[in-house]
């Protein structure tokens, strides 16, 4: 069963361009990998230092892969010290409401 997992991040305010530029050019590489269904990004119109990724994917398992992929990668080294806190991820199910 698909899932959405959300992705918080509040950056330092001297990084929030970098951060939203190197997302720019990780979030289309993102959208091929296998499992991936959408991803979008968001940012607070009244905190720019808050972003909010908003992806879709076939499974939970999907999802952890292409993170431990990212990880290895280095991506966490490049990116940590942008941000204000530690990232935040909610691994979430659609209900009916």
């Amino acid at each position: 069963m698909a899932i959405s997992v959300y992705v918080v991040a509040k950056t330092n305010p001297d990084q929030s361009e970098a951060f939203h530029e190197f997302l720019k050019e990780l979030l289309p590489e993102t959208r091929t990998k296998e499992g991936c269904q959408h991803v979008e990004l968001t940012q607070n119109q009244d905190d720019p230092t808050h972003f909010v990724v908003f992806e879709k994917w076939d499974s939970r398992e999907h999802h952890e892969r292409y993170v431990r992929d990212l990880m290895k990668s280095g991506t966490r080294d490049r990116v940590y010290h942008m941000l204000a806190s530690e990232l935040a991820v909610y691994y979430c199910d659609v209900v009916e409401a």
